[in-house]
């Protein structure tokens, strides 16, 4: 089968990978916001094509959107994301989501990021999250209190 063939016939899974960053002293947790956006969502971005691994891919948009130092990544599963750039194309965005221990730095944005910002992981809800990161947020918040024995108090999943 030629290419052309191939992608008549089959859609596309675009790659990317989601960070979950937790500061484990103070139990607060480094989340992003966009231009033009309210509400904050996981650091992330699309898995490069010529990286070792999507840890490693994890590593790098951690660093190229904040510029902090964390530990290696854990992975906590995968998921579909209905994100608007795909909305209306056959092929989707499916995601690797890590935790990561922050270790040091002074968390900035940059690349595409307006805004970092530490929030404290005891009041954090679902809903000061975007809408497509909310699947993320709920397997976190699982994945999390399982772990940890219930830190997220506010969210009962």
């Amino acid at each position: 089968m030629d290419e052309n063939t191939i992608k008549k016939h089959w859609k596309q899974v675009l790659p990317t990978v989601d960070i979950a960053i937790v500061n484990e002293w103070n139990k607060t947790m480094l989340l992003v916001r966009k231009e033009n956006q309210t509400l904050l969502r996981f650091v992330g971005g699309f898995a490069d094509v010529d990286s070792p691994s999507y840890e490693h891919d994890a590593i790098r948009e951690a660093v190229e959107e904040t510029n902090i130092e964390l530990s290696s990544p854990v992975y906590i599963g995968s998921t579909l994301i209905d994100d608007y750039r795909y909305r209306n194309k056959e092929d989707k965005i499916k995601t690797l989501f890590f935790y990561c221990q922050y270790f040091f730095g002074d968390a900035k944005a940059s690349d595409d990021i307006v805004e970092v910002r530490w929030v404290d992981m005891r009041t954090l809800k679902e809903t000061d999250i975007v809408e497509e990161h909310r699947p993320l947020f709920k397997m976190f918040v699982e994945w999390y209190n399982e772990r940890d024995k219930m830190v997220f108090t506010n969210n009962k999943i």
